[in-house]
């Protein structure tokens, strides 16, 4: 009985382990850490954290924006070329001159 125990409990130890070495197990390891954190009593402090993070998600959003609006151009602008490349395409070919392609 003491060793088929043993077994058990080896088997469930082994099963914790490796299902804690996965994303969900470290991420649940991270909450933990974070849950049991002590609270800041000191309100400078939380103020000063409170405009750093908006500082830096004005600054992402707007490098974010930028980088968006780069690339939706470049998008459509690739999209116009290859719209009037096929244009000009099915107008040759209707013309007859497709055999200079």
């Amino acid at each position: 009985m003491f060793t088929k125990n043993s077994k058990i409990i080896l088997l469930q130890t082994n099963f914790l382990r490796k299902l804690c070495d996965t994303q969900a197990g470290k991420t649940q390891k991270a909450l933990m850490i974070w849950k049991n954190l002590p609270k800041i009593t000191n309100k400078d402090l939380i103020t000063r954290a409170t405009k750093f993070e908006k500082n830096l998600s004005s600054f992402a959003s707007k490098l974010l924006r930028t980088t968006v609006t780069r690339f939706k151009d470049d998008h459509y602008f690739g999209n116009d070329r290859k719209k009037m490349a096929i244009r000009k395409l099915v107008a040759r070919s209707c013309t007859g001159i497709a055999k200079y392609f």
